[in-house]
Formats: C-alpha cells, sequence, structure tokens
C-alpha cells in the first residue's frame, strides 16, 4: 500500500527513525496504531516477552518497558548507567545463550 522512510519518533525519550510500511487492516474493531519491525527492534535493543506481553528497549540513556499492546496501560522509563547496561546486556546473554 505504501512506506514512509526514515520517520522520527520518540517513545518516552527515546529517539531513532523508522520505516513504516502501510497495510491493509480488514478487521475494523482491532487497533493497529503501529507495527514496529526486527530492525526497530535490534537499533534499539528491544525485549519481547510474549508470556507477560511485555516489551522492553533502550535508547538516548533510557530504558523503557511497557505493554505491547499500548491500550493496556502505561510505558515505564529510568535512566540507564553504563554499569547497568553492561548488567543488563550480560543478564540478557546468559539467558538467551542457555
Amino acid at each position: 500500500m505504501g512506506r514512509l522512510s526514515n520517520v522520527p519518533i520518540d517513545l518516552n525519550g527515546v529517539h531513532s527513525l523508522v520505516n513504516f510500511e502501510f497495510i491493509e487492516i480488514i478487521n475494523d474493531s482491532m487497533s493497529y496504531p503501529a507495527l514496529l519491525g526486527i530492525d526497530w527492534e535490534f537499533e534499539n535493543q528491544a525485549i519481547i516477552n510474549l508470556k507477560s506481553k511485555t516489551m522492553s528497549f533502550e535508547g538516548n540513556g533510557i530504558w523503557v518497558t511497557g505493554p505491547l499492546d499500548p491500550t493496556l496501560g502505561p510505558r515505564y522509563k529510568k535512566l540507564v548507567t553504563t554499569e547497568e547496561e553492561d548488567y543488563n546486556i550480560d543478564v540478557v546473554h546468559q539467558l538467551t545463550a542457555a
């Protein structure tokens, strides 16, 4: 249907560029405000937890976590220090490498 490239977005202080592809929504009763793809997730170190239905991501020294469906609650954010960032990366690596 169409594509918008390099659109600047701000998600709770995490700034990045996103490429949006427009899709046809067949069922209007389900809203899809935006779908962020795998490229965006890699660039923002996103972690998706399907069990808890949450997503966490980081950028600009800010860690953001919230529900996958933005209508189900707010997102929370906190500042990340370099030591904390290194620790978080190590924990994720240990969890995924096992």
